[in-house]
């Protein structure tokens, strides 16, 4: 894992150099990490919508949806409606961002109640965002359960 991100840093380093005269984004990275969180809190998922590329991929715990709309629609929306008093956060451990794409790896934690059953999980997270339209939208989303 540590030789992947420290791949992925020298690969957007290099990025970095040949993007400088691209437009800035409208938006950034910790702004849209925001509304992911606060949008998975609020189970409001139209505002998700909007912080999502339609060409997102998104692992899980082993397994892979290969767009944005079929995690909504067939894991995330279900998942956050069932829970009740859940509680949804994301802290960042390390970042690298320019005008084009950004990196954030660090760690979730998802507390909550689902069918009587109380639900704690944490574990690793990284998000990839891409500029879509002069706004940063997510591209890729990993979720993976921490070392034991």
């Amino acid at each position: 894992m540590k030789k992947l991100f420290t791949t992925a840093i020298l690969a957007l380093s290099i990025l970095m150099i040949y993007c400088n005269d691209s437009v800035k984004p409208k938006n950034t990275a910790n702004e849209v990490l925001d509304l992911f969180v606060s949008s998975v809190n609020d189970k409001n998922l139209d505002s998700l919508n909007a912080v999502f590329s339609s060409k997102a991929k998104i692992y899980e715990q082993g397994s892979v949806d290969d767009s944005w709309e079929h995690y909504r629609d067939g894991h995330l929306g279900k998942e956050i409606e069932e829970m009740q008093e859940m509680t949804f956060s994301v802290e960042v451990a390390e970042s690298l961002v320019n005008k084009e794409m950004a990196l954030l790896q660090g760690n979730y934690l998802i507390k909550g109640e689902m069918q009587g059953q109380q639900i704690n999980s944490a574990g690793l997270v990284t998000l990839s965002m891409q500029v879509e339209e002069d706004m940063r939208k997510i591209v890729h989303l990993q979720f993976s359960r921490g070392c034991k």
